[in-house]
């Protein structure tokens, strides 16, 4: 089987989320049923925080749906700001808080699951 080795796509120039990239990049992977090597180059910062998310969503059993509908809310929070910078050909804005708020979204998954078996 052939393992797709990607790194930070449409994250340089374009001020893309290497958070979100990386989680779309999952989702591919996850979908095709291929393994999935992605190379921070070094990056041991973004390395920790992909390894603490792909942990969680793991541990969580997450699916592919389930991981995109979380995405997807999370990101309708932050169209707008994309939405005008688009328009204006800006660089994108950023939303560190994406991770963030994913790692969150999980978490709250789990105690909830949690509080229902109790």
């Amino acid at each position: 089987m052939r393992v797709g080795g990607i790194s930070n796509w449409g994250c340089g120039v374009f001020a893309g989320d290497l958070e979100l990239k990386a989680m779309l990049q999952l989702l591919a992977a996850s979908q095709a049923d291929r393994p999935l090597l992605y190379l921070t180059f070094g990056d041991q910062d973004l390395s920790l925080r992909l390894q603490r998310l792909t942990s969680i969503l793991t541990s969580h059993k997450t699916t592919v749906g389930e991981l995109f509908d979380a995405i997807t809310k999370i990101c309708a929070k932050f169209e707008a700001d994309w939405k005008e910078a688009f328009l204006k050909l800006e660089q994108l804005p950023s939303h560190p808080e994406i991770y963030t708020s994913l790692v969150e979204f999980f978490k709250a998954k789990e105690a909830n699951q949690k509080e229902a078996t109790e």
